[in-house]
């Protein structure tokens, strides 16, 4: 029993700073909203580089916070011409009102990653807590 409270505790730490970091990273980008407007009126833009060059559909979307997500679909950066501008634009302005509203379950849809995380770090740290709270003594006749 004392060798499973200590491999648990040894799982605690590296679980622990994953679960920090994880929501932390999180934390970041939802700050990171540039155009000096009200950040709660600001949507998040997430771009993702996989159509031909010339290429700019935006789809919106909300987080389960009910926060606005701009979905992306552009060419590669070196692309130019008006969907660069126009993708320069959006991340300026970060908000896409005008796109049409993406089917229920997109790409904003959340899901359990962060949670999880978080779930996990609760989880280590109950072990480690019982490793510390055992003396961790696994020696015989103590």
């Amino acid at each position: 029993m004392r060798n499973i409270n200590r491999f648990l505790a040894v799982l605690a730490v590296p679980t622990l700073l994953l679960a920090t970091a994880g929501q932390a990273a999180a934390t970041r980008s939802a700050q990171a909203l540039p155009g000096g407007g009200n950040a709660a009126d600001m949507c998040q833009v997430k771009v993702s580089r996989s159509a031909s060059a010339g290429v700019f559909d935006v789809v919106r979307s909300y987080t389960r916070a009910n926060k606005c997500v701009c979905n992306v679909t552009t060419g590669p950066r070196s692309q130019g011409g008006s969907a660069a501008a126009a993708l320069a634009a959006l991340l300026t302005s970060r908000n896409c009102a005008d796109a049409p509203l993406a089917a229920a379950g997109g790409a904003a849809s959340g899901g359990l990653g962060g949670t999880a995380l978080v779930i996990a770090g609760v989880v280590a740290a109950g072990g480690l807590a019982a490793a510390v709270a055992s003396g961790g003594n696994d020696s015989p006749g103590r």
